[in-house]
């Protein structure tokens, strides 16, 4: 069996995921137009070489690393 297997591909979750219907799913506060806008973003606003992306371990950290350099002033309203 090949369980690590993607069912389907990246293009195709996006249209299975905003056609849920959750009706009859006691939630709050999921419901379509909330999987539409978890579904929905822009593109990349700088492009990414994900080539260079060190994973963040706990003997090697680098999460702090890539939150310092980042360039938040672009994200505030």
């Amino acid at each position: 069996m090949d369980y690590g297997r993607k069912r389907h591909s990246a293009r195709a979750v996006k249209p299975i995921l905003q056609g849920m219907k959750f009706d009859n799913i006691p939630t709050s506060w999921l419901n379509n137009e909330g999987m539409h806008l978890m579904t929905s973003f822009g593109n990349d606003i700088v492009p990414l070489d994900t080539n260079d992306i060190k994973i963040n371990r706990v003997n090697h950290p680098v999460l702090h690393d890539y939150y310092m350099k980042g360039n938040w002033d672009f994200f505030h309203y």
